[in-house]
C-alpha cells in the first residue's frame, strides 16, 4: 500500500497446498500431504524433493516479486503478506514486510461484507 493508503499492486499465486494437490492429481508421484521440514536444498528422496521443490518454488516467487517493486518516494510503501503459508516462508525472505493473516477478514469486516448463502 501507497501512503494515501491505496493498493499498490500484488499477487495470487497458488499457495503449497494447492501445489502438492496439483501434483497429486496430474502425476502418479506419491505426493506428501505438507511441507512439513522443508527447505530449499535438494532433497535425496522423490517426497523430500517435492517438498523442497514446493517450498523453493513459494519463496522464488515471493523473492522475485518483491525485487520488482518499483521504489517508492520516500520509502512509503508497505509490504502486507497474507496466506496460509506465509508463517513458514517470511522467516526466510530478503525483504521487510508486515505479516497479517485476517487482512482479507478484516477488510470485509470494515466494508460491511457478510456472506450470503450463494457465496461459496
Amino acid at each position: 500500500m501507497d501512503r494515501d493508503g491505496q493498493h499498490a499492486g500484488g499477487l495470487i499465486y497458488p499457495g503449497p497446498a494447492t501445489m502438492l494437490r496439483a501434483l497429486g492429481r496430474d502425476t502418479k508421484l506419491n505426493v506428501p500431504e505438507n511441507l512439513a521440514v522443508a527447505s530449499t536444498l535438494p532433497g535425496r528422496s522423490t517426497a523430500r524433493c517435492i517438498k523442497n521443490g514446493v517450498f523453493a518454488a513459494q519463496l522464488g516467487a515471493l523473492n522475485q516479486f518483491l525485487r520488482h517493486l518499483p521504489e517508492s518516494p520516500g520509502g512509503g510503501l508497505k509490504l502486507i503478506i497474507t496466506g496460509g503459508a506465509a508463517g513458514e516462508l517470511l522467516p526466510l525472505l530478503d525483504f521487510q514486510y508486515i505479516h497479517d493473516p485476517w487482512l482479507v477478514f478484516r477488510g470485509m469486516l470494515a466494508k460491511g461484507i457478510r456472506q450470503s448463502p450463494d457465496m461459496v
